[in-house]
């Protein structure tokens, strides 16, 4: 991963922990995940923040 990548991954996580960051984030059309279609990605990224939520509360503890 870039150190840029390294980045926005950490600003990501932080934003996450706020709700209305979150939802403002969620928003945004480069956030945003189209509802139609594709099961596996939504079940590839449900997966995705479960680890990232996961990983989340192990650093905070």
């Amino acid at each position: 991963m870039t150190e840029s990548a390294v980045a926005l991954t950490k600003l990501r996580a932080n934003y996450a922990m706020y709700e209305e960051a979150s939802r403002q984030l969620r928003r945004l059309p480069v956030f945003a995940v189209g509802q139609e279609g594709n099961d596996h990605l939504m079940s590839l990224l449900k997966k995705l923040n479960e680890t990232e939520d996961a990983a989340t509360t192990i650093s905070r503890a």
